[in-house]
């Protein structure tokens, strides 16, 4: 390709196809046109996004909390009666994000649910380089309020802050009109008066959290499932690998492993009396296995399951934690999916099922014309997720119906769509290869 900037050889952010011949590219801040017919990047480009795509730029920056040393140009956005700043975080709980506070000393973020004050040390810090402006509430512009934050229900929250017990505490407002809800001492407290809203310099963006907050956070109805999923966990390293570091920016490896096995059953059962016995137990088991040199695998027995990890998996040196935390969803994934079935493309829908349960918390939506089921892995879970948005509960019902064993057989697939699978994949495709118009919104 003709102009592509050398530097963007090791990757993009995204590109759409425009549909007139021009393909939008970009990464970082800035993007390039690509013309498709005469392979080359139109000229006068790269060029910064922020100046050709109003509002696409995020006004605030997202970086995974806690943190040894609070990042560079976060938002301070309060301080205590001492005179501490206090700076702006974000904890995501099941559908919603809350806004909070949070200290350099401190490993938490203080929220209000609405009900009381809350604290996780799950979070993300809030930073930007822009000016951000307080005004008085009847002083607000719509359009200029900045979003941190969304409620159960998916409305908006927007920063605000007040003063209270002599310090000055961020919090969340639903509209200019409504009051802002700080948290201080162990309560919520909504105040309608004596409050000020930020406002931000130009329009911004809804607020993006990290993946790595989304991936560590309980999603809806996973506590339901405590008792059955990894409600025992055992962590054995073996000499060979002594030497392996575990990431200290991820929570203890048992507490993790609870967190994505029940958030798995969330996503694969409908109550925990659905939920295979051998769930309950997982030992993980970090060795250099001679017999199998897989990133990671599982064997399941009558009444547990055996996680087994590479050393390399946790490098000497910082690994990429949202790549450690795809691979463990996939393979905790096993240790909850029913497990009696046997025969052909079993294993395809296996493998498939526990990637698509880690895209999900990776929130990967990107799939691509080609490939083939019966490989398994990202083709089939791309395809799965299909099938589960056009059939009702399709997911629940392919894994319930594992329960049955050996008499399992791929002609579920028809029992549950009404059409043979070979044939639903070509509808999968077909639905691939048609090209979006006018890809705004998801640029947006």
């Amino acid at each position: 390709m003709r102009g592509f900037p050398k530097a963007w050889s090791t990757g993009i952010d995204t590109a759409v196809n425009w549909g007139n011949g021009k393909v939008y590219i970009f990464k970082g801040y800035e993007y390039v046109r690509y013309d498709m017919a005469g392979d080359r990047v139109d000229g006068d480009f790269p060029r910064p996004i922020a100046s050709d795509w109003h509002g696409l730029m995020p006004l605030i920056g997202w970086t995974a909390g806690p943190a040894a040393t609070m990042p560079q140009h976060a938002m301070a956005v309060g301080q205590e009666a001492d005179g501490r700043a206090l700076f702006l975080c974000a904890a995501v709980v099941g559908q919603a994000t809350y806004p909070g506070k949070t200290w350099s000393e401190r490993k938490l973020c203080n929220y209000s649910d609405g009900q009381r004050e809350v604290k996780t040390d799950v979070y993300a810090i809030a930073t930007t380089t822009l000016s951000i402006a307080w005004v008085a509430k009847n002083s607000a512009l719509l359009d200029k309020l900045i979003p941190v934050g969304v409620s159960p229900a998916g409305r908006r929250y927007y920063l605000c802050r007040a003063r209270f017990g002599n310090g000055i505490h961020p919090g969340r407002i639903e509209a200019p009109s409504s009051g802002c809800t700080i948290s201080y001492g162990g309560r919520s407290h909504t105040l309608n008066d004596d409050f000020e809203v930020a406002s931000a310099p130009t329009t911004p963006n809804p607020p993006y959290i990290p993946l790595i907050v989304r991936m560590l956070s309980a999603l809806p109805n996973s506590e339901q499932f405590k008792d059955v999923c990894a409600s025992e966990v055992v962590y054995t390293i073996r000499d060979e690998a002594a030497a392996a570091r575990y990431p200290h920016d991820l929570p203890e490896i048992k507490k993790l492993i609870q967190t994505i096995s029940r958030n798995g059953c969330a996503m694969l059962y409908k109550g925990p009396a659905e939920v295979p016995k051998y769930a309950r137990k997982v030992e993980v088991v970090l060795e250099d296995n001679v017999q199998n040199h897989a990133p990671a695998f599982v064997l399941r027995h009558d009444s547990d399951c055996t996680l087994t990890i590479n050393p390399g998996v946790f490098p000497k040196s910082a690994g990429n934690p949202v790549d450690i935390l795809g691979l463990l969803y996939h393979e905790v994934t096993h240790t909850v999916q029913h497990s009696k079935a046997s025969g052909r493309f079993v294993g395809a829908f296996n493998e498939g099922v526990a990637d698509l349960i880690a895209l999900r918390m990776l929130e990967a939506r990107v799939s691509k014309v080609g490939g083939d089921w019966k490989g398994g892995y990202q083709p089939m879970a791309y395809f799965v997720d299909w099938l589960d948005h056009r059939y009702k509960d399709f997911l629940y019902k392919y894994n319930m119906s594992r329960s049955i064993g050996p008499k399992w057989s791929v002609e579920v697939v028809r029992e549950l769509t009404g059409k043979p699978v070979d044939e639903l994949w070509q509808e999968y495709q077909d639905s691939l290869a048609v090209t979006l118009a006018r890809p705004e919104s998801l640029l947006r």
